[in-house]
């Protein structure tokens, strides 16, 4: 037989070897040394079956299907859930937008349901925003029972005359129309300077003064009135010829303090410019705070006097 270590040929009953000194094994011994190695083996293998099934047992139904799930088959089974999840929602959402179109367009079965317009602070019907749109145009359509669209003013400079007293606007146009005359009317800038170069000739820079203008009350457009009581021309707060003789933030068409509309107007001078201008009154606003002061006043103006 030859050395485990050295490989030399020595005697089978040899117990060391002659040549390097290393103990020889036995035949007998050799193969006991094998068996125990195999048996070593076998029970490692066992141990280890064991301890796969006690690891099996800790993990549980769960723990086994995801070691021993293919990488791949986990990644199709998710890409999967995410499809199922995504159609279940986009199913739910089409549901809720079906019943919310049904709530805000009514029975499509009814042709005479109401349509519903939803805004951010109310609801409101489209008959309710027909008759909104409706009275807007009616502040801008003339009111033809109270216009004469064939009337002509004279538009030269006439005879004026200042009066002072505690009077309505109302009053005060029929006083003129009384005396001959009507409210006056200042169709252009050199009547108007005409007119103030008198008012201050004769010491009444700080009165406020009617004058002949209004507006109905369903309309936001002011117009000069002759003596039919009747407005004519273009409206003043709209025309470019006036645009300058309104005092800042006027019209303003209420009066906030007495809560009353004001569809008249009367001019009056600026203390801090020395400049008349444009301002809208109720019928008897200037009463509040001009009464008894002697600055109410209006002009009357006479073409044939």
């Amino acid at each position: 037989m030859k050395c485990s270590k050295c490989g030399k040929i020595i005697d089978d009953d040899s117990r060391f070897c002659r040549f390097c000194g290393n103990p020889v094994e036995t035949v007998e011994e050799t193969v006991q040394k094998e068996e125990i190695k195999e048996e070593k083996k076998t029970g490692m293998v066992l141990d280890l079956e064991e301890l796969e099934e006690e690891e099996d047992e800790d993990e549980g139904f769960i723990g086994v299907f995801l070691k021993n799930i293919n990488p791949l088959h986990l990644v199709a089974f998710a890409v999967l859930l995410c499809l199922l999840v995504s159609v279940t929602v986009f199913a739910v959402l089409k549901k809720d937008n079906k019943n919310l179109d049904e709530d805000v367009l009514g029975d499509s079965e009814n042709p005479t349901a109401e349509l519903i317009v939803w805004d951010d602070a109310e609801s409101t019907t489209v008959e309710d925003e027909e008759e909104t749109v409706s009275d807007e145009e009616a502040q801008d359509t003339v009111d033809e029972a109270f216009y004469d669209p064939d009337f002509t003013d004279d538009k030269g400079i006439h005879e004026y005359e200042l009066i002072i007293d505690d009077l309505s606007w109302t009053e005060a146009y029929q006083e003129c129309i009384n005396k001959g005359g009507y409210l006056v009317r200042l169709n252009s800038d050199e009547e108007t300077e005409y007119v103030l170069k008198q008012i201050s000739k004769e010491g009444y820079d700080n009165v406020y003064f009617y004058i002949g203008a209004s507006r109905n009350e369903d309309s936001k457009d002011y117009y000069w009135v002759n003596s039919d009581a009747k407005h004519f021309g273009e409206a003043l707060n709209k025309s470019l010829d006036y645009e300058s003789y309104w005092l800042y933030g006027e019209p303003s068409y209420k009066d906030t303090d007495l809560g009353t509309e004001e569809c008249f107007l009367d001019m009056l001078n600026h203390p801090d410019e020395g400049k008349w201008y444009f301002n809208d009154i109720s019928d008897d606003g200037l009463y509040s705070f001009m009464k008894g002061k002697k600055r109410i006043g209006y002009i009357c103006e006479y073409e044939n006097k």
